[in-house]
């Protein structure tokens, strides 16, 4: 039986996630450059940069580790009958029958490629049956289109897709 193994790749994870290092080294090179200018004049405005950047900050370090976590160690599995996902650390895997699926779910920011977030280009999607099974596949092992190009996935139904959109991509 034919078959394709997704995972998530350095690459794309990297190509995904350079935004909010950016964001991170601002920060602390905003913090630096104004501490080292006159820490007591500019005590203001180091709390306002720290304060803004750190809820930003906080907001996409914390995204970017529940995706990591949910992309690293884990295969997605494609086959003509059934969709698998599999945790390779502990053993444990979830099973969809492609002709079962009744939703689509996919979960995406509002701006895309145009946004100051740090988080613009994380997204997933979620296939779910009727038995209240589902499977979440993030951004990091592959996208929505990727899943559409796969011949593999052909029994899928592109009728069940539901977009949605969020300022935040948390699931």
């Amino acid at each position: 039986m034919q078959e394709h193994i997704y995972t998530a790749k350095r690459k794309k994870i990297i190509g995904q996630t350079w935004t909010i290092w950016v964001y991170v080294a601002m920060q602390v090179w905003a913090t630096i450059a104004l501490i080292i200018k006159q820490p007591y004049n500019y005590i203001g405005a180091i709390v306002l940069i720290s304060v803004l950047f750190g809820s930003l900050n906080a907001f996409a370090i914390s995204l970017f580790i529940r995706y990591y976590k949910h992309s690293v160690g884990k295969k997605f599995i494609i086959t003509y009958n059934t969709l698998q996902y599999v945790d390779d650390k502990t053993g444990e895997s979830t099973e969809l029958i492609n002709t079962e699926i009744e939703k689509v779910l996919l979960v995406e920011t509002h701006f895309a490629s145009r946004s100051p977030w740090p988080w613009y280009s994380h997204e997933y999607f979620m296939l779910m049956d009727a038995k209240g099974n589902r499977i979440i596949v993030t951004s990091y092992i592959m996208d929505l289109g990727d899943f559409w190009q796969d011949m593999l996935r052909a029994r899928v139904s592109s009728d069940n897709i539901v977009r949605e959109k969020k300022m935040y991509p948390w699931f």
